[in-house]
């Protein structure tokens, strides 16, 4: 009844105003339609939509852990070079040590060389011990 009595007064009021609302109505209900979407469209869309932002969290959620790796990775990679270095400057020191050793090695050689000259100059063959003699040949 209170459908009757609205439908009613509606129909009063649109009568008074003297236009008719149908069409109106008509090309209102048309840029309804024209601007929403199916059921079915929307829901689709919608669960792209879904599936696409869980995706790109999931994304997120890698890179960030990619990057957290990344600057691990980086930390350790200038504590390697860091010793790297160091073990170059090492390196460098022992080859200097090396070379001054060799370089003392050679001049001592030459040293004992020279003694041994020295002292061959000086020196007298001795006489070959008698076999029969204490402390000689044969026991």
């Amino acid at each position: 009844m209170r459908r009757v009595v609205g439908t009613a007064l509606l129909a009063l009021a649109l009568g008074a105003c003297g236009e008719d609302p149908v069409p109106g109505l008509r090309a209102r209900r048309a840029a309804l339609l024209e601007s929403t979407v199916e059921k079915e469209r929307f829901w689709a869309e919608v669960e792209r939509k879904g599936r696409a932002t869980g995706a790109r969290r999931e994304l997120e959620g890698e890179r960030a852990a990619l990057l957290g790796r990344d600057g691990a990775l980086a930390a350790r990679a200038a504590q390697i070079e860091e010793a790297r270095a160091r073990a170059v400057e090492v390196n460098a020191r022992a080859d200097d040590v090396r070379a001054e050793v060799a370089a003392r090695a050679d001049e001592e050689e030459a040293a004992v060389r020279a003694l041994e000259e020295t002292l061959g100059a000086w020196s007298v063959p001795l006489p070959e011990p008698e076999p029969d003699a204490p402390g000689g040949g044969a026991s």
